[in-house]
């Protein structure tokens, strides 16, 4: 197995490049850990199976096939963030050759599980500030990644669909809305939020730091991005054209896969999603 290759393509998956990583002929799978703060349930059968799908399908592509030559080692906390360095250290136990962290919680655990196994992160916060890497020009150690947000969005407006942890619930506890909100208002954003049954709980959370809409449109007036963190039912199929009468830029980051690329070419988005090609509009 070309270690390197094999490297490089788990990291053109979390940095969305076109990396030529194809799998080579091997007597030995690949091993890639997996870890993550959330439940299995929600991965494999849930609201974050579009993210596991993207993830192995994107290998799929770069040759690299599950049960064939590639071994997945996936390890769920579950929500307790405090069983992460535990889990990271039984992947290195299990001498992954690579370990995929899905956020700044499980990237940190892996960090301080080994120095040796090359490490891609995902997160939406600054990982600079998350204690992962040195410098965002120059990461040091062993670990690579991405990071969704730039330095500075002062002057920005960005609107939020979806603060619950899952659809039809209020409940916020570990929700990735709170890590993208904070995120964005470290960077100077001004945000403002929409969810069918959250806002009360999401008070609770930010306080007057963002803007609350009981209606979806209405969090869209002068935006410059939408981003779409839970799938509600009733974000599936809104008014496109309204949507880009509002919005200052017709911008949209879907962090859970509910639109169809096409379609969103077809209205003139700029459309970013998980594991799929962007679309420019």
């Amino acid at each position: 197995m070309q270690r390197r290759a094999f490297v490089g393509g788990i990291a053109a998956i979390a940095l969305g490049v076109p990396v030529d990583t194809r799998a080579q002929p091997s007597a030995k799978p690949a091993r890639v850990g997996f870890l993550t703060a959330g439940s299995r349930s929600s991965y494999e059968s849930g609201e974050r199976r579009a993210h596991r799908d993207a993830f192995t399908n994107r290998l799929r592509q770069l040759g690299w096939i599950e049960r064939a030559n590639l071994l997945l080692e996936s390890r769920y906390a579950d929500g307790r963030y405090d069983r992460l360095p535990a889990l990271a250290s039984e992947l290195v136990a299990a001498r992954v050759d690579v370990l995929f962290a899905n956020a700044a919680p499980a990237a940190l655990a892996a960090k301080q599980a080994t120095t040796s196994i090359p490490v891609v992160f995902e997160t939406l916060g600054d990982p600079v500030a998350a204690g992962l890497v040195s410098t965002l020009a120059r990461p040091g150690g062993n670990l690579t990644g991405i990071s969704g947000l730039g330095p500075d969005l002062s002057g920005k407006r960005l609107a939020i669909w979806g603060l619950a942890f899952k659809p039809r619930t209020d409940d916020m506890r570990e929700a990735p809305a709170i890590v993208v909100i904070n995120g964005l208002l470290e960077r100077g954003a001004d945000v403002a939020v929409h969810d069918p049954e959250a806002l009360a709980q999401a008070k609770k959370v930010f306080g007057d730091r963002v803007t609350y809409h009981r209606v979806n449109y209405e969090a869209l007036a002068g935006a410059d991005a939408l981003i779409v963190v839970t799938e509600w039912n009733e974000f599936r199929r809104p008014d496109f054209e309204r949507m880009k009468q509002l919005m200052r830029r017709p911008i949209i980051f879907d962090g859970r896969n509910i639109y169809e690329p096409q379609v969103m070419r077809e209205h003139g988005f700029t459309y970013v999603s998980i594991g799929r090609a962007a679309v420019r509009g």
